[in-house]
C-alpha cells in the first residue's frame, strides 16, 4: 500500500576514527583541566597567610573543598587542619553541606594574647579552653 512506494534515504555521518579519537582526547584534556584540584590562599589585610584551601571546580564552576584545609596564625604557624569534601568556598570560607572530618590542631605556639579568631575556632570545635592558655608560658599547644 502506502509503505511500498516510500523510501527514506538518510545520509549517514561519515568521519574517520582518528577524528573521533582526537575529539575524545580534547574533551578529556579539557575536563581534566577544568576539574583539577587547586590551592587557594586567603591572605589577611597585612599580607600574611590566613588559610590555604584545597578546592576543585564542580560542573557549575563553583569551587568546592576537596582535601585538607589549613588555617594559619599571623606568625605563619599552622594552628588548624581539617579534611573537608564538598563544601562551597564562599568569600574565603568553606560553607554548606559536605563531609567534615574532625579538626586537628598541630603543635603550635598560641598567639599571645589569643586573638578573637583563634578563640572562636577553639570554641567552635569544642576545645576545652581556659583563661590560662599555654601562650603565656611559651609552651606549644596541640589538641587531638
Amino acid at each position: 500500500m502506502f509503505w511500498k512506494g516510500l523510501t527514506i534515504r538518510l545520509r549517514p555521518w561519515h568521519f574517520r576514527l582518528s577524528t573521533l579519537l582526537v575529539a575524545v582526547a580534547l574533551v578529556a584534556a579539557g575536563l581534566a583541566w577544568w576539574l583539577r584540584p587547586l590551592d587557594v590562599e586567603i591572605r589577611r589585610d597585612d599580607g600574611t597567610l590566613a588559610a590555604r584551601f584545597r578546592v576543585q571546580r564542580d560542573w557549575r564552576g563553583r569551587f568546592v573543598g576537596c582535601g585538607t584545609q589549613s588555617w594559619f596564625l599571623p606568625d605563619g604557624q599552622c594552628f588548624r587542619r581539617q579534611d573537608i569534601e564538598g563544601a562551597l568556598l564562599v568569600n574565603g570560607t568553606l560553607l554548606g553541606p559536605g563531609r567534615y572530618a574532625n579538626p586537628v590542631y598541630p603543635a603550635h605556639y598560641p598567639p599571645d594574647p589569643p586573638s578573637a579568631e583563634y578563640v572562636g575556632w577553639l570554641r567552635q570545635d569544642n576545645v576545652p579552653i581556659s583563661t590560662d592558655l599555654p601562650s603565656a608560658a611559651g609552651e606549644q599547644f596541640s589538641y587531638p
